[in-house]
């Protein structure tokens, strides 16, 4: 097959994953014919392509199945380019680990979209099921009112209390972690939680699941699910 036909046919691949102009394909092949090919049809497509070498054995790509990703040298990079956003899947082997991985990072990439965040994860705590919410915004933010009542509103004050009863949900529901991590005195945050819990008109007990992923989503998408 002509070069030409070759690249076409990949760049039709490509397109099938939901490669579209403006992305970054990653392209984790060894210094062969193939790896020229994989460029060229990303960028016939208008992405751009990024080679990978395969022998590459940082930490991320030796621990198999972990869902840990050291995003700090990504995030300091994009803290440099204010106009970038980065979204990433999580390391994976093989073509199936790289439409995988390729599927993880669209995800990640509603989330960043819907919250202007810098850089998103999908290894993140609570990305992957906050993006599965971002594809209805509309329907989502009717939900986090119902859950959350007051506490969806987007003011200071509510913000205060969902960043308290998110990090005293996070500890287990102790007032002592929970006050070490916010640095404030256990009564004061027992208060907020309390103040919380009036305010939605029922004990954070009584659908905590629901409570905890509201609260996650609200902490993701920001002012995207938040009520005026």
């Amino acid at each position: 097959m002509h070069i030409a036909q070759r690249v076409a046919a990949l760049s039709g691949q490509l397109a099938e994953l939901g490669v579209t102009r403006g992305d970054v394909v990653a392209v984790m092949l060894p210094n062969r014919v193939a790896l020229v090919l994989a460029v060229f049809a990303a960028w016939r497509l208008g992405a751009a392509a990024t080679p990978i070498n395969p022998a590459f054995t940082a930490p991320c790509h030796r621990a198999r199945g972990t869902r840990a990703l050291d995003s700090d040298p990504v995030r300091r990079f994009a803290a440099r380019s204010p106009d970038v956003r980065i979204a990433l899947g999580l390391p994976a082997q093989g073509i199936r680990g790289f439409h995988r991985s390729h599927q993880q990072a669209v995800a990640a990439r509603r989330v960043a979209l819907a919250s202007a965040s810098e850089v998103v994860g999908y290894g993140d705590e609570g990305v992957a099921i906050v993006s599965v919410l971002a594809r209805d915004i509309d329907t989502t933010r009717d939900w986090v009112l119902e859950v959350l009542g007051p506490l969806a509103r987007d003011e200071d004050d509510a913000a205060r209390q969902r960043h308290t009863l998110r990090t005293f949900l996070a500890t287990g529901g102790s007032y002592t972690d929970s006050a070490a991590r916010l640095n404030l005195h256990h009564n004061s945050v027992r208060y907020r939680v309390k103040k919380a819990e009036t305010e939605r008109g029922r004990p954070i007990t009584d659908d905590r699941l629901d409570v905890e992923l509201a609260l996650q989503v609200c902490h993701f998408l920001g002012e995207a699910v938040l009520s005026e």
